[in-house]
């Protein structure tokens, strides 16, 4: 039996309100899993794959005829692979607005954009849905979200399981990537990872590149995550044109292997920086690809601990009700700050990750100075380490502890 995804009953309301739906993922995060199960459950009609030969053929040959051949309340998996199907789905709802037409999914982003230089599903779709890897609620099979005590509710009531810091350096191995089995040993993780990345760079989206210089590339970002986004020193070392690199950090991030999380910057600040942290979309890719091993390596975990941190919080965030987006703030003279939640009302959850057991205040000294310098939008400040208690440090500061992510 699957287990439940925390998006199910956000798509589900969605197919309520919405003739076409659009679901992204990473390749093997389930998004073929959760749609077969919106199948089963009665919520769309039929399932087609465009990685099914026949299907591809079909809708490749003439889109329109493939488009309307198919029953109302139909899920279209892979639909990144015949692009020129958005402009025949775009004729088909604008005669018959209905909800629930169409869902369509990809293992990368669908290029709405590339016919006639406009979006021919604009104000037709929702923004994508994006599925990402397990979180490690949904793995135990209760896919809840703690963003919303986080960012509205009390966050003294959260449940904190009891894990040593060896064990949440095991489950950054891990990871959560719904296609590896819990039981590999780190030699078979490593193994599975390095078939996943061959498979992600044979994908169409890759076709005419490089694709050795891709994996290594990739390998170079996994042992960078949660670093800026650094591209040169990877060109330089490779002797590689550095838009070229440039070119492939887009792919990856198209084909949602990474998440460039962008920085925050106020409309007055010229000292804070705007450019992108990076972090992979899975630290059990991270640890084999990278060969990072925070168990043994304090560097490793906290490099690994933040990105985990990020992961989780964006993956609850998508099906939470509060819905926010992430970034980072940097300040080139005084403070960071490794995630900002925003709300759509602008209201801003500052969050620290520490690698240690102890926290005192002066691991909020930079939440201090970003309340200092926005007190209006400044809401909530936390610092996530490995102890095991919720700790108040003031008025609307928290001491969390990071197994507060597993419940």
């Amino acid at each position: 039996m699957a287990l439940p995804r925390g998006l199910q009953i956000k798509l589900s309301k969605a197919r309520q309100t919405d003739p076409v739906v659009i679901l992204e993922g990473a390749r093997l995060t389930g998004k073929t899993t959760l749609a077969q199960s919106l199948i089963e459950q009665g919520i769309y009609n039929e399932y087609r794959s465009l990685a099914d030969q026949v299907d591809y053929s079909a809708a490749n040959y003439s889109p329109e005829d493939y488009i309307h051949s198919l029953p109302f309340g139909t899920i279209i998996d892979e639909a990144q692979l015949v692009e020129d199907l958005t402009l025949p789905i775009k004729k088909l709802i604008d005669a018959d607005p209905t909800p629930g037409r169409f869902l369509l999914t990809g293992s990368a982003r669908l290029h709405r954009s590339s016919l006639g230089g406009s979006d021919p599903l604009a104000g037709r779709a929702m923004p994508p849905f994006r599925l990402y890897p397990f979180s490690q609620a949904e793995k135990a099979g209760k896919p809840t979200t703690i963003v919303d005590q986080l960012t509205i509710g009390d966050p003294t009531g959260l449940t904190i399981p009891e894990y040593t810091r060896n064990d949440l350096a095991h489950f950054f191995i891990k990871g959560g990537m719904p296609g590896f089995p819990p039981d590999l040993s780190r030699l078979q993780q490593h193994q599975r990872s390095v078939q996943y990345i061959q498979t992600v760079v044979n994908l169409p989206t890759f076709k005419g590149r490089d694709v050795t210089t891709i994996e290594s590339f990739y390998r170079f970002l996994c042992a960078s995550t949660s670093e800026l986004v650094n591209v040169n020193r990877f060109a330089q070392g490779k002797s590689i044109n550095r838009k070229t690199v440039g070119d492939y950090l887009d792919l990856l991030e198209e084909t949602m292997l990474i998440e460039q999380i962008p920085g925050w910057r106020s409309n007055q600040a010229k000292t804070e920086m705007q450019r992108p942290k990076l972090h992979i979309c899975d630290t059990g890719l991270a640890s084999s690809l990278a060969g990072l091993d925070p168990v043994d390596s304090f560097e490793d975990f906290g490099r690994l601990a933040e990105t985990f941190v990020a992961n989780e919080l964006k993956t609850q965030s998508s099906w939470s009700e509060t819905e926010p987006r992430l970034y980072h703030w940097r300040h080139r003279q005084r403070s960071e700050i490794d995630l900002l939640l925003v709300d759509s009302l602008s209201n801003i959850v500052c969050v620290e990750v520490k690698s240690k057991r102890e926290v005192n205040p002066q691991d909020f000294r930079h939440i201090d100075s970003f309340e200092a310098a926005y007190p209006k939008q400044y809401s909530r400040g936390y610092v996530f380490y490995t102890g095991n208690k919720v700790v108040p440090f003031g008025k609307h500061k928290w001491a969390i502890p990071i197994t507060a992510l597993l419940h």
